[in-house]
């Protein structure tokens, strides 16, 4: 900021972004990659007991 600018950011092209969106995005990030890492070790374990079982070893 030269000149006495100040940062008001109404010149920003974009929205600023509340918390709530940050945790709520945050938290979408989150969910997709569990079902994703979830879905990958049911590939990999031959009964959903197993698959518990190397979740909870994995997540501990």
């Amino acid at each position: 900021m030269r000149n006495g600018a100040t940062d008001s950011g109404a010149d920003l092209p974009f929205k600023r972004l509340k918390a709530a969106d940050v945790r709520n995005a945050l938290y979408a990030v989150r969910e997709a990659v569990r079902q994703h890492m979830r879905t990958q070790l049911a590939h990999m374990t031959p009964s959903a007991q197993s698959l518990d079982r190397e979740w909870n070893d994995l997540m501990d």
